[in-house]
């Protein structure tokens, strides 16, 4: 039966009463919400949220991005990070990525030591 044929306030009690004592079904980190709640002030364009929550620098760094660094540094050995392609990669790495290029680095030295 869809929710036309209960009707949509039917629908909408159903809704409330799945979700229980909580206020949304997706529950968010209080930190997410504090940040979220700042970007929805009114001193905030509509541009700034948007490059904010959008921008590369807010997301994790993408896969490809190690790989072709690691790429470049099994070719060509570590001469390569100093390449302005595979530099401006690293530069373009969050912490995270960072640390596993590291890891990955010492994996290198170590098997071929």
């Amino acid at each position: 039966m869809s929710w036309n044929d209960r009707g949509w306030k039917q629908a909408a009690l159903e809704y409330h009463n799945t979700r229980g004592n909580n206020v949304s079904i997706v529950e968010a980190p209080p930190e997410a919400l504090v940040r979220l709640r700042r970007l929805m002030r009114d001193s905030v364009s509509p541009e700034r949220a948007w490059a904010e929550l959008n921008g590369r620098r807010n997301r994790p760094t993408p896969k490809a991005t190690i790989d072709a660094i690691m790429f470049a540094v099994r070719e060509r050995g570590l001469a390569a990070l100093k390449e302005p392609a595979t530099a401006e990669r690293l530069n373009s790495c969050d912490a995270a990525a960072r640390a596993e290029i590291e890891q990955r680095l010492q994996k290198l030295r170590i098997s071929h030591a």
